[in-house]
């Protein structure tokens, strides 16, 4: 019962990582590519996450654990001229539920839902070479403490503190001479840092919980299959992101190693749909979940 305790305390801590905030918001393939100034992209995207194992140094403590999150994001985005560059600005709003239970931590059932913490973000193209298909760009996304929060609840969709993400991104189009493998193809690489403030009421004991930053480091090579179709394939890296109450460590920092398929179809005139799955390989602390997700898009 002890254990049982343990396991569900460090997945409530881990629970910032589950719910929509910064963390996890990993960019897709081609996301770097610029569009003209005056273009605007209206984006909605659902995300289904499941698993039952949980993760301790590394080593599987328990394997009767659900984990659930059904996570959705609606996210506005607008491409504008600064004199001779590109730049963007963007919102996202995401809601959702996630919940916690199995006897892996004592059948205790934990859930919540509600609206998550509404994200701004500003960018700019420090590269933006449409001929060479070169692109690199910075985005700085600031995660706001408006979500549903409650502090005599363990798990919350809001996480009552404010984050900050920095991120690069670069995307290289290349095609290769041989006509079995062809062109259209696109490379991706992008890093990206978080930094948050402290939630200083923290459960109903009013505590103040701080976490390190996270660093990410995220790869896509896609390919065009026709002029609507395309296929790419996702790796993700998460280190850090530990977790502290009133300065006691809680030993719960994220490291996982996570690949994604994606397929995306132009299916009409500035309508875009995407499905994805992604798979967890490794997890060094927390739930080892499977997300899969779907994305439309609307650029006018």
């Amino acid at each position: 019962m002890r254990r049982c305790k343990s396991i569900l305390v460090a997945l409530i801590f881990c629970s910032v990582s589950i719910a929509p905030c910064i963390v996890y918001a990993d960019y897709d393939a081609k996301d770097y590519i610029a569009a003209p100034p005056g273009t605007n992209l209206l984006l909605w995207y659902y995300k289904i996450g499941a698993g039952h194992e949980y993760y301790g140094a590394g080593k599987r403590v328990s394997d009767d654990i659900d984990i659930n999150s059904n996570i959705g994001i609606l996210r506005y985005v607008n491409y504008f001229g600064v004199g001779p560059i590109t730049a963007y600005a963007q919102l996202l709003v995401p809601f959702g539920s996630v919940s916690i239970d199995g006897s892996g931590v004592g059948n205790a059932h934990t859930e919540t839902a509600g609206l998550g913490d509404v994200i701004p973000a500003f960018g700019v193209f420090l590269i933006n070479n449409p001929k060479s298909k070169t692109y690199l760009g910075f985005t700085e996304y600031i995660s706001t403490p408006t979500g549903d929060y409650h502090n005599d609840k363990s798990l919350n969709i809001g996480t009552n503190r404010w984050g900050f993400k920095s991120e690069l991104g670069f995307s290289q189009g290349f095609s290769f001479s041989d006509k079995w493998i062809g062109q259209g193809w696109n490379f991706d690489l992008g890093a990206a840092v978080e930094f948050y403030t402290d939630n200083t009421d923290y459960s109903s004991q009013h505590s103040t919980l701080s976490q390190d930053p996270l660093y990410t480091i995220e790869a896509h090579l896609s390919k065009d299959i026709t002029k609507s179709l395309f296929a790419s394939i996702d790796y993700y890296f998460h280190e850090g992101a530990e977790t502290s109450i009133n300065s006691a460590n809680n030993n719960d920092e994220v490291e996982n190693h996570q690949i994604q398929l994606t397929t995306g179809f132009n299916f009409a005139p500035g309508f875009q749909f995407l499905v994805q799955y992604k798979a967890t390989l490794s997890e060094e602390n927390g739930g080892k979940t499977d997300t899969f997700g779907v994305r439309l898009m609307y650029a006018w």
